[in-house]
């Protein structure tokens, strides 16, 4: 209830954003906050605790077209209990960031990271 809940309050939310926010042809727009998914991969090491690299729900190729579609593609990976969730852009990778959370809690997020084609690549889990 709580997972549809929060999902019910970022698709609210982002269809509430500045009309420039999501995916155009040319990519996700500047509004999308972006991030370096090289310096994440330099982060976690191959065996770190927390870090998963295989296993994944979303190994079939499904074109995403928006941050929405992202967001709910990950959502299949989440294992956590949040109510809110954020989206970041790697253009350079080509790779999206979608975390879990709760709000106001230190630690206990989930990173799921996405490439264009909808499959995970890798999840992180906070501490």
């Amino acid at each position: 209830m709580m997972k549809k809940s929060a999902l019910l309050g970022l698709a609210l939310t982002l269809t509430l954003l500045p009309a420039g926010c999501g995916q155009d042809a040319a990519g996700p727009s500047a509004e999308i906050p972006s991030f370096s998914y090289s310096e994440v991969q330099d982060t976690y090491e191959e065996n770190a605790p927390g870090v998963l690299r295989d296993g994944f729900q979303n190994t079939s190729p499904l074109a995403v077209s928006s941050a929405e579609e992202v967001v709910q593609r990950a959502t299949a990976e989440c294992t956590i209990s949040y109510d809110s969730v954020t989206c970041r852009y790697d253009s350079e990778a080509d790779m999206w960031d979608v975390c879990f959370f709760t709000a106001g809690m230190a630690g206990g997020c989930q990173d799921v990271y996405l490439n264009s084609s909808g499959v995970t690549c890798l999840i992180v889990y906070g501490e």
